[in-house]
């Protein structure tokens, strides 16, 4: 009988001593989902995307920078930006029509009945 060597497994010693293993502790592709091997003597990781992830991991995250607030104007004409809009819809439609679309249906009353006329 020949005797084989002890499987890898995540908790078992060989894993750890293995000089053959991923260097990323997270990889799952070895067998039963322990640390895969490396292909080559010289390779750290078994794939890029575990080198991937160590170098990811390891970045720097940037520094949080706020974008500063914009200083209100000093002299808008407007309370709120909804109060902006409500006067751009009274000049577009006219004096009478709010943001409502029941306006712009009266309007087109007329050229309708032409329309089936």
């Amino acid at each position: 009988m020949q005797e084989t060597s002890p499987p890898l497994t995540a908790e078992g010693s060989t894993l750890l001593e293995d000089p053959r293993a991923c260097m990323n502790s997270r990889c799952k592709k070895g067998p039963e989902g322990a640390r895969a091997a490396v292909k080559s003597p010289r390779a750290k990781y078994c794939c890029a995307s575990c080198r991937v992830s160590v170098c990811r991991r390891n970045r720097p995250k940037p520094p949080d920078t706020d974008k500063p607030k914009r200083k209100p104007r000093k002299d808008k004409k407007y309370p709120s930006h909804a109060a902006r809009q409500r006067a751009y819809e009274r000049r577009k439609w006219g004096i009478g029509c709010l943001i409502d679309m029941s306006c712009m249906i009266e309007r087109m009353r007329p050229f309708q009945r032409q329309l089936s006329a």
